[in-house]
């Protein structure tokens, strides 16, 4: 548990990219899950359902995320694509739980105004 919320921690500081209108900005404070990191790895192992699939093949990896934090702190819909994928099945789940994620905090720019922000997120599958 713990090396997955390193990961998480690290996704964040490092896999993000503050966006207002078309130019970069200066970020302050990151996006961060409402309750914490810790929340938001019980929410994933809660939420992703293993493909049957993917069960069947013995398949374990990560499937790479990129979504858009909104200035009111929920994920945009539209924006949540994969990056790097596993099989299609992983991928088709790994999109499911990010869009259905609880809001996150917003974060902010150095002015303290609210920013969108692109996350880069593992969701990791290990085979049970």
């Amino acid at each position: 548990m713990k090396r997955s919320i390193l990961i998480i921690y690290i996704s964040l500081a490092f896999c993000s990219h503050a966006l207002a209108q078309t130019r970069d900005v200066v970020v302050d404070k990151f996006a961060q899950f409402e309750t914490g990191a810790d929340k938001f790895y019980e929410y994933l192992k809660t939420n992703v359902k293993y493909p049957a699939d993917a069960k069947k093949d013995s398949v374990s990896g990560f499937v790479y995320v990129e979504f858009i934090i909104g200035e009111d702190g929920a994920i945009i819909s539209e924006s949540v694509k994969i990056q790097k994928g596993l099989t299609p099945s992983c991928d088709a789940e790994a999109l499911r739980v990010i869009r259905r994620a609880p809001k996150w905090k917003a974060g902010s720019a150095k002015t303290g105004a609210a920013i969108k922000q692109k996350i880069s997120f593992p969701v990791e599958f290990i085979f049970p």
